[in-house]
This record gives C-alpha cells, sequence and structure tokens, in this order.
C-alpha cells in the first residue's frame, strides 16, 4: 500500500523544529582571539605574538547588548573575534602531562554505526494533549504496529518519532485520528523536522535512545535517573539488612572522529527494612503514649521506594485516619487499598491497622494555577531508602559495603564487558540492534597513561603539598582564611525543643573562630514554639525585613526534611538575598571531639558563603588571564507548566578563579540551544573587566553539561553569533 494511502496530509503547511532531548556528557570548548597560529597552543598557555585584548574605556564601560542602549565598540570587538574549538584530543599530552608506562584501559566501546540509510525525524503531538508516557506510546502503536513490515521505527514516548521511511513523499506534515480505551478520539500530528545520515553527530541522541530501549524493554533493567539497574543481580548484605544492587550510566557519544560506548558503574543500596517495621518499633517502645509524635519526627522527609512500580516518595505526612481497608473511588466504584494492592500488584497487605503515610506531589496544569496531588502509601509495601547517619559512621557497615561497591579495575572491567556481552547475547536485543545495522564491540578501549603531576595548593598565599592522597585540610586547620569578615549581624533559628544542638554548635564555632581568622561577635537567638515549616518561614521573613545589614541566618532543624530545607533556600536565595545555613540536630549531639570537628566543617562553609577563600590553585601565569565558564540548562523544574526551562551560568571574575559571577535565565522548555548566551557572557565579561584593572580575559574557557560533540557545530553556528 502507498504512504499516500496510508496517511491523510494536512492542508496545513509548517516548519517543524527539531528539539534534543539526549544529553551529552558536557563538553569543553576554549573560546579565543581568532589566530592561525595559536590552534595547536595547548589549553591555558597564551601564544606567542597573540594580541592582548583590548581594553575598554573607563567610561562609559559599556551596556548589555539586550538593553536599549548600544553595546560598548570595543567589547562588542573583542567578543567577535572569540572562536570556538573543542579541547583537543592530546590537550593532556601538550599541555604539560608525561606518559608514564604502558596503555590503560578504558570505559570506553566502539560503537559501528549503520553503513548507510537515511534517518527521518518527526514531531509528534496530540490534540488534545495528552500527558500520559503510556498512552502517547499506545496511540503510535495503533498507527505502526499493523504496518511494521512497511516501517522500522522508534518512538521516545515523548515527540519524538524516527523512521527509515518518510510518512509521505510530498508532505512535511501528517494527520492521523486515534482512539483511547473508551473510545475517545485524539488527532496525531506528525512534522518532518529532520533527515540525517548514520554518520551525523546529531544522530548520538537517537542511538542513546535505541541503547536504552534496548536495556529497558529488551533486557529489563529498570531506570532510575539516568542509571540502568537489574534487581536480579542485587547482592544481599544481610548482616545489616542491606543489599547492593548494581547499575550502569551509558551514553553514546561522537569522540575523536567516531562513536564510542561510554559505561560508567553505578550503585545503589537497597533497605530491607520497611517503613513499617521502622513505625511498628517505635510503637513498641512508646506503647499506647505518644507515639504518633515521635513516628512524625523519624518518617517525615524521609524517602521511601515502592518496588512493586519502582518508584521513590518523599514522606510529607502520616495519615493516622486511614488503613488499608479505607476505600476510595476508582473508575467509578470503591475499593479499599488492600484490595487495590491485591489487584493491581498482587501484594497482600498482612496488617490492616496500619495508618497510611502520605506524599505530596505538586503539580501544574496548564492554565491553572498549582494543585496539590495527595498519594496514599501502605507502610509494610515501602522501602527505607539512604543510609543512616549511624550506618555511615559504623565503620564494619561501610567496610562491607565497600568490598561490593569499589571493586578492582579489574572487576570493573569485567563487569562493563558482562553487559556489552549480555546484549550481544540476548536475542531480543541483538535482533533490535541488528534491525537498526548497529554493532557495538566487545572490547574495552585502551589509551596512553599520562601523569599530570601534583598541583600547588595555596592558602591565604601560603603553599602546601597536597601529597599524593590530594589531601590539605591538615594545613588548612593550621592557617587564617583569606578575606574573612567580621561577622557582627548573625541570628541562630532553632526550635526551643532542640536548643541543646544550637547551644553546642555556637559553643564550638566561636571556639574555632579566632584560629581561623574569623572575628565573631556575639550571636543572637530566634526560639522558635515548633519546627513546622510555616514557623522557620514566617520567623526568617520577619529577620531579614526588620534586622538591618543581616549578614547570616543559621537554622538548626531536627530532620533533613526536605520541604522545610526548600522552603528555607527559597527564601534566602531567591526572595532575599542572605547566605544560611542549614544544619541538622543529628551532627550536633553530644559535646565530643567528633561533633566539635563537624562544627568546625560547618564554620568554614558560613566563611566562604561570607566572602572568605579557604584555598586555591597555584595556577600557572598565563591562566591567571583566563575566565572559567560553566554552562547547564534545567528541564525538570517548576517553570514546566509554562513551557519554560532554566539556563545556569557561572563564570569566574578574578586571576585566582576564587571569585564567582552567576545568573539565571529562561528559555523554552526542553531546549539546549540558548538564545541569551551573549548577554550572560556580556554581564560576565563586564564584572572580570570591573576587578582586573579594566581589562578583558585573554582566554574563556566554557564547560558546557548537556552538549556533546556531536551539537559543538549547531552551537557555534546559533550561540557564538549572539
Amino acid at each position: 500500500m502507498d504512504n499516500e494511502d496510508i496517511w491523510s496530509a494536512t492542508k496545513t503547511k509548517g516548519r517543524g523544529r527539531g528539539r534534543g532531548r539526549g544529553r551529552g556528557r558536557g563538553a569543553a570548548v576554549v573560546a579565543r582571539a581568532e589566530d592561525p597560529d595559536c590552534v595547536r597552543q595547548p589549553v591555558g598557555r597564551i601564544p606567542d605574538g597573540e594580541e592582548t585584548p583590548p581594553l575598554i574605556p573607563s567610561s562609559p564601560l559599556g551596556t548589555n547588548p539586550s538593553g536599549d542602549d548600544p553595546p560598548n565598540p570595543a567589547l562588542v570587538e573583542a567578543v567577535r573575534r572569540l572562536s570556538l574549538q573543542t579541547t583537543p584530543a592530546d590537550t593532556a599530552e601538550r599541555g604539560g602531562g608525561e606518559h608514564t608506562g604502558p596503555q590503560v584501559v578504558t570505559n570506553f566501546i566502539r560503537f559501528t554505526p549503520p553503513e548507510s540509510w537515511l534517518l527521518h525525524v518527526y514531531d509528534v503531538s496530540f490534540t488534545p494533549e495528552v500527558d500520559n508516557r503510556k498512552r502517547r506510546r499506545s496511540f503510535i502503536d495503533q498507527l505502526f504496529g499493523p504496518r511494521a513490515a512497511n516501517y522500522t521505527w522508534l518512538f521516545d514516548g515523548f515527540k519524538m518519532l524516527y523512521v527509515t521511511t518518510r510518512l509521505s513523499q510530498t508532505q512535511k506534515t501528517l494527520e492521523r485520528d486515534v482512539k483511547d480505551w473508551s473510545g475517545k478520539r485524539y488527532r496525531a500530528k506528525f512534522m518532518l523536522t529532520r533527515e540525517m545520515g548514520p554518520t551525523d553527530p546529531q544522530a548520538t541522541q537517537f542511538y542513546n535512545l535505541v541503547f536504552r530501549h534496548c536495556l529497558l524493554d529488551k533486557l529489563g533493567y529498570k531506570q532510575i535517573r539516568r542509571y540502568f539497574y537489574c534487581q536480579e543481580d542485587s547482592v544481599p548484605v544481610p548482616q545489616h539488612k542491606l543489599s547492593v544492587m548494581p547499575g550502569f550510566d551509558t551514553a553514546i557519544m561522537y569522540h575523536q572522529g567516531g562513536f564510542m560506548l561510554s559505561v560508567d558503574l553505578s550503585y545503589k543500596i537497597l533497605r530491607e527494612q520497611t517503613a513499617y517495621d521502622r513505625m511498628y518499633a517505635i510503637y513498641l517502645k512508646k506503647g499506647k503514649g505518644d507515639y504518633k509524635r515521635d513516628m512524625c519526627r523519624e518518617m517525615l522527609g524521609k524517602v521511601v521506594t515502592t518496588r512493586y512500580n519502582n518508584k521513590s516518595y518523599t514522606v510529607d505526612d502520616i495519615d493516622f485516619d486511614r488503613n488499608p481497608d479505607t476505600t476510595f473511588e476508582k473508575e467509578g466504584q470503591k475499593i479499599s487499598f488492600s484490595e487495590y494492592y491485591a489487584q493491581t500488584y498482587n501484594r497482600k497487605i498482612s496488617d490492616v491497622h496500619q495508618p497510611l503515610l502520605v506524599s505530596r506531589r505538586r503539580k501544574r496544569r496548564p492554565g491553572m494555577s498549582e494543585n496539590d496531588e495527595f498519594i496514599y502509601l501502605v507502610p509494610e509495601l515501602c522501602y527505607m531508602t539512604n543510609i543512616e547517619d549511624t550506618m555511615r559512621q559504623d565503620f564494619r557497615v561501610m567496610q562491607d559495603l565497600a568490598t561490593h561497591t569499589r571493586p578492582d579495575p579489574a572487576k570493573r572491567a569485567k563487569m562493563v564487558l558482562d553487559l556489552v556481552k549480555k546484549l550481544n547475547r540476548t536475542r531480543a536485543t541483538r535482533n533490535e540492534m541488528e534491525k537498526w545495522g548497529m554493532k557495538v564491540e566487545p572490547k574495552l578501549l585502551n589509551a596512553p597513561k599520562v601523569d599530570l603531576g601534583r598541583q600547588t595548593i595555596l592558602i591565604n598565599g601560603q603553599p602546601c603539598d597536597p601529597g599524593a592522597k590530594a589531601e590539605w585540610s591538615g594545613h588548612l586547620r593550621r592557617t587564617q582564611v583569606k578575606g574573612l569578615p567580621l561577622l557582627k549581624t548573625w541570628f541562630v533559628v532553632c526550635p526551643e525543643a532542640i536548643m541543646e544542638a544550637a547551644s553546642n554548635f555556637i559553643g564550638f564555632f566561636k571556639q574555632d573562630a579566632p584560629r581561623m581568622g574569623f572575628e565573631v561577635t556575639n550571636e543572637r537567638i530566634a526560639r522558635l514554639p515548633d519546627d513546622r515549616v510555616i514557623t522557620y518561614v514566617s520567623t526568617l521573613t520577619q529577620l531579614v525585613q526588620e534586622v538591618k545589614d543581616l549578614q547570616m541566618l543559621v537554622c538548626i532543624v531536627p530532620n533533613d526534611n526536605k520541604e522545610r530545607y526548600d522552603a528555607i533556600k527559597k527564601l534566602c536565595y531567591v526572595d532575599y538575598p542572605v547566605p544560611c545555613q542549614v544544619i541538622t540536630r543529628g551532627k550536633l549531639r553530644g559535646n565530643t571531639q567528633k561533633t566539635r570537628s563537624i562544627c568546625t566543617n560547618i564554620a568554614y562553609q558560613i566563611g566562604v558563603k561570607l566572602g572568605g577563600e579557604l584555598w586555591q590553585v597555584d595556577l600557572p601565569t598565563p591562566a591567571r588571564s583566563t575566565m572559567v565558564v560553566g554552562i547547564d540548562v534545567f528541564h525538570d523544574c517548576a517553570d514546566q507548566a509554562k513551557k519554560l526551562s532554566r539556563v545556569g551560568f557561572v563564570a569566574t571574575t578574578n586571576a585566582t578563579w576564587t571569585r564567582y559571577y552567576s545568573a539565571t535565565e529562561k528559555q523554552g522548555q526542553g531546549e539546549e540551544v540558548i538564545p541569551s548566551i551573549g548577554k550572560l557572557f556580556y554581564a560576565a565579561m563586564k564584572r572580570w573587566y570591573h576587578m582586573n584593572g579594566q581589562k578583558l580575559p585573554g582566554r574563556i574557557l566554557v564547560f558546557r553539561d548537556g552538549v556533546g560533540d556531536s551539537q559543538m557545530a549547531m552551537v557555534k553556528e546559533m550561540e557564538i553569533s549572539k
């Protein structure tokens, strides 16, 4: 059957826009004055004969390019002369590294793309909008399942459809009707956005999607964040009621003229203790006393995982009025939690009197305000996550875990090769990769061993040798910190019930301050009647609004409740520009040497937030005129309903790389290329100009997360011009 008979073309004409969702491992790029003689010079070294960047007249400096006033011509010309270059393959060798023996094994594997095909990429949308990923997949299956013989295709579950045959030879935009299980009609729209060959650097997004499809759908791995885990491979540590689940972080990237598969190992520590076990132990300890309060103190803020659906939830509350026999409405009928879990997940609940955990999930819908969605969880089916402080402090526990989480190089290499062999040996994954013409060689690549040498660390101008283990904390404790201000206006905010923890911190902090070179006046204390989030927020708001020249807020909290922590940080770093330090009560228990050591480290953190410089690297002279920039785009943020992503930008502003300029910008959701890049760089260079004798940086070194080598051409075309 001809494609024109299968697909109904729309009358609407339009051009699609491809939007990459695959994230690269990051790129280090060097922007510098265009000069053919400096191309082969190592990063961090000013080539002989290279011109010094032009000075900008001191008055006026210039304005933001996005403003109404024209920008300073000298600065614009300096930016125009910058060129983009990925870090050369031999940077380490030419930058002073020294070969010190035979080659070493890497975690890279040669990936062979298809020899020839043309891949057509379509942007998929539905009307009405479909938020559920499984439903979107089912709609695509409706359209392509019966026509599998005509098309080789893959859908990413979001918006991108990849096919080796065009859906129409004449139309770029097509539409088709689909139905859900209830018979409701939807309109699926397909827009051709681009076409690419197998060796196109941008094809890495597709190759990673195929690899992810093999791991998740063919091998049964579970994805947690960016890692893939196989629960069948979990290793029990029964003496501590723990288990270790090995996993992998994989990425196919275009590197040094070819495609490579990178495999990193990861380990997830699983607790074999359920939330029910934890809560029941508290109940037995308290009897019929005030066990509810202790349960809340213990559980609120904790993260639990449900193995029946492989999801994690933060415990925001405990509902003592509901239990597994409580009913709720599902598809027009009432059903109890016990019945629901039995029917849906084949899980039988033994104690029907246990209270339910409550996890609050904030949902934003287009055109609507933020709503709270409450998820009720049965403690018996929830497993505790993360290692507690008591476990981390237990040498035997950490030693037993290290036998599984810190394999030697030979075992690490074997685990990576075992994954590749599993892919090539399993029929389903082998067929999937053969369908697309892909191959993964079962061999790790080698690389020459390079010794970069030790770096000299400066602490308040005094050099120290960090040694082979790169450890200089002992030197730090014997030297005063550079640039610490007089701390004279600061508050300690603490609930009355845990005031002992605040007293411990204040005592140790004021004892260590003189040794650090920290001049500290007497603190003021804000005593809270309880530890509710609203109590902290209202008290902090009052302080920042009423206290003049407030320098620091130290908040003592009873536990690591995420909602409370986020509220404090948002108030101090978003609503009001006031540095704050949050400390959990558990770190301040007892008048011991360990507590003092913790307080000393916290004092260093406070000092840095107030402008102190703990240490610096003794940079070579050329590097002192280099600005280092870090850029990332964050997509999973609260602005999703507004179709927005956030750009994070940070740049050094002094010759020792100890002062920074940072900024954020909004842009279209899912976009990696940054339209506002010119404005961000201009503001950063203005700051550098003011702090470095009215001179511009001689070189800019950019670390860009989320952009791989395959996207460098697009970045150069769309961002450098800004």
